[in-house]
């Protein structure tokens, strides 16, 4: 922690002043998804360096140099503040203060249904290329129609579109289609 400064002389019966002074930080400190902290060495003690974290990370606590050691600091993941957008989704209002790395599932609108779960937050963003999208929900079960054979091959049929495979009974015709 100290080191001393200055010589003890002894001049005219009577010593010379010298003092043990705080060693200053002689290395930079070590705090992981850090920017470079080469500008800390040669900082006296008692002094701070500013910790600037990587993209996506926040600082957690200072860096000080007290007797030639650095105080612990960290750099943390930051985390999806944020709403998330979906369009055609319900509000994603539970999604916000998702930690990095941590996900949160999508609940459609009524007549939509999501292409994939969950969205991902990364470095305290949503990352909306490999997100789940709501889209028009498909017909999955065979309706019944009175007097008529509708054919499997209508199931699923996407939102909008006809199924032909379907063929009323002898006596009847199809309307309203």
């Amino acid at each position: 922690g100290y080191v001393a400064q200055g010589d003890l002389f002894c001049i005219d019966g009577v010593f010379t002043a010298a003092i043990c002074k705080a060693n200053s930080c002689s290395v930079p400190p070590v705090v992981k998804n850090s920017v470079d902290l080469e500008s800390c060495v040669g900082s006296a003690s008692g002094s701070t360096c500013p910790l600037q974290c990587q993209a996506g990370f926040f600082a957690v606590g200072g860096l000080v140099c007290i007797l030639g050691q650095w105080t612990q600091a960290s750099c943390q993941e930051r985390y999806c503040e944020t709403v998330p957008v979906v369009d055609h989704s319900s509000p994603l209002v539970h999604c916000a203060g998702i930690h990095s790395d941590g996900s949160c599932f999508v609940m459609c609108e009524t007549g939509y249904v999501a292409t994939h779960q969950p969205l991902k937050c990364e470095l305290g963003q949503w990352v909306y290329s490999s997100a789940p999208t709501c889209v028009k929900a498909p017909c999955t079960v065979l309706p019944h129609v009175d007097h008529a054979a509708v054919s499997q091959d209508c199931v699923p049929t996407a939102s909008g579109s006809a199924c032909d495979a379907f063929e009323c009974d002898p006596g009847y015709e199809a309307v309203g289609l």
